[in-house]
């Protein structure tokens, strides 16, 4: 979690703000699912969206052998 707290701190100091110094909503959710996708590892490492798929693919398996 330590790792993931410097990453956020380190992410935060490289934005640039807007001339008032306030962020919009939008830009705000993009820097946190940046830094939620590289906390998780999708970059190259196991993703849930990978899980999910083969929980899919099983469910189908089982499915049509049932039938």
């Amino acid at each position: 979690m330590g790792d993931f707290l410097d990453e956020m701190l380190t992410m935060m100091s490289q934005t640039k703000s807007n001339e008032n110094g306030e962020e919009s909503f939008e830009e705000l959710q993009q820097l946190l699912e940046d830094m939620f996708q590289a906390y998780i590892g999708l970059d190259g490492g196991p993703s849930l969206a990978s899980s999910d798929s083969s929980t899919s693919s099983s469910y189908m398996t089982y499915s049509e052998s049932s039938s």
